[in-house]
């Protein structure tokens, strides 16, 4: 097929290099969004992931990766032993379960995810390419309110001496959903009390505003700046129960 149509014109003005502008990491706060893409992973460890892509109304798009078991070593599971002796489940599984719930009324458990082709990142050839994962169907499209928290922290670098990937000194900006809501704003405890408004998130949203950040650097140590280092490691339903 002929390209001529993608001939450049000198009379078009050519681009510009350009750094561009602005951050691709959000405020922290309460933001509508729609559930574009969400797929199962396993870690090189054998910890279970869910990987996401949230979509607002004016096109931004935020990428989360949420560890919801733990790795083999520890038995694959979805929950932990606190100091008290008591089972506790992971934060991450609590916020995908909770997606779960507020999208489709169910547990995540109780979805049947279809084997789907996904664009994902191929570490060998350094590019994305169409891999076969469990896709949660059901949750695709859904709308929900996710609360959005602002991260600093220190960037990972690898120990060349024992292998093992530690804080660095060089800064960096992320963000972690830290609270899942329906989209009328309800919570998932608030759903299950049968409460008709929405009286947790207006209470988040004051503590959890755009110029709350959590920083992590602060008390945490950084690795020497001349240590040995390599890159920054990749880093509507109504329910009863």
């Amino acid at each position: 097929m002929a390209l001529d149509f993608l001939k450049t014109d000198k009379t078009i003005a050519a681009a510009k290099d350009t750094l561009g502008g602005g951050s691709f990491v959000w405020d922290t706060g309460l933001y509508p969004v729609v559930i574009d893409s969400i797929y199962m992973d396993q870690s090189s460890g054998g910890a279970h992931n869910v990987n996401l892509v949230f979509k607002t109304a004016d096109g931004k798009s935020l990428n989360q990766t949420i560890y919801i078991t733990s790795g083999t070593a520890k038995g694959c599971l979805n929950y932990y032993m606190d100091k008290q002796g008591e089972k506790q489940y992971l934060p991450g599984f609590n916020t995908v379960n909770d997606l779960a719930l507020v999208t489709t009324g169910k547990d995540i458990s109780e979805l049947e995810p279809e084997e789907k082709l996904v664009e994902v990142y191929n570490v060998e050839l350094k590019k994305k390419v169409p891999t076969l994962k469990p896709v949660f169907m059901d949750m695709i499209g859904q709308e929900l309110q996710i609360g959005v928290t602002k991260i600093k922290e220190f960037k990972n670098i690898k120990d060349e001496s024992t292998g093992k990937w530690v804080p660095g000194t060089e800064i960096k900006e992320l963000n972690e959903v830290t609270k899942v809501f329906a989209e009328d704003a309800r919570t998932v405890t608030e759903i299950r009390a049968e409460e008709p408004t929405a009286i947790f998130a207006p209470k988040w949203s004051e503590r959890n505003n755009a110029e709350f950040i959590k920083d992590k650097t602060k008390g945490a140590k950084s690795a020497p700046a001349g240590g040995a280092a390599t890159s920054a490691a990749p880093t509507k339903s109504l329910f009863a129960k």
